[in-house]
Formats: C-alpha cells, structure tokens, sequence
C-alpha cells in the first residue's frame, strides 16, 4: 500500500489524532486490498445506509482501478517502458562518450 491512498483519507495539511490515523489506515488498507465496496461494506454494518449513488460511485473507482492495473501488465505497455528505459541509457551513454568523464577523482589536475 502507498502511503497517497493514506493521505488520501487524512491528508497531511488537517491535523488527525491517533484514532483518525488508525481508522485512515484501516480504510486504506480495506481499499487497496479490496477497493471501494469494502468501505460501504463497513457502513451497512455500522447501520449507515447507503445509497444508489454511493454504490454507483464505488463501482465506477474500482472499475477505473482494476482498467489502470491491467494496461499497466499489458505486455505492450511493459515494452515501452523497457525502451523508454533503453533510450535514456543509450542517451546517457551517448552524452559520456561525446563529454568525457565530467566527475571524478583527480579529473581537475
């Protein structure tokens, strides 16, 4: 779990005590785990009654959470972050050759 999913429930900028920290967690542990559904799982037990548009929401993130996962293990999107990172060290391989070693031990003598 990243700690953005935490804050997300208690972000930095509002001051949260102990318990507030706990419960933040918690929601963010039950979201990542099992998205969305599981808060208002947690409401229905707590006697909160929740709404249509409150499930409709919750469907609609998870959805988006489960498409952004699976383009992210496409093969096809792995690639191009393998050749973007090819690129960059081709670059940078390319800049050490034409410039020489810019650091070092004894280079300013």
């Amino acid at each position: 779990m990243n700690n953005g999913l935490l804050r997300h429930f208690a972000p930095k900028h509002l001051h949260s005590g102990l318990k507030t920290i706990q419960l933040a967690n918690f929601f963010a542990i039950r979201t990542f785990n099992d998205g969305m559904k599981s808060i208002l799982k947690i409401f229905r037990h707590m006697d909160i009654t929740v709404g249509r548009y409150a499930l409709e929401y919750a469907n609609s993130r998870d959805m988006a959470r489960i498409q952004l996962a699976e383009k992210r293990h496409e093969k096809t999107s792995k690639e191009a972050r393998t050749a973007r990172r090819k690129a960059a060290a081709d670059e940078q391989h390319f800049f050490e050759q034409e410039e020489g070693e810019l650091y070092g031990p004894e280079i300013a003598e």
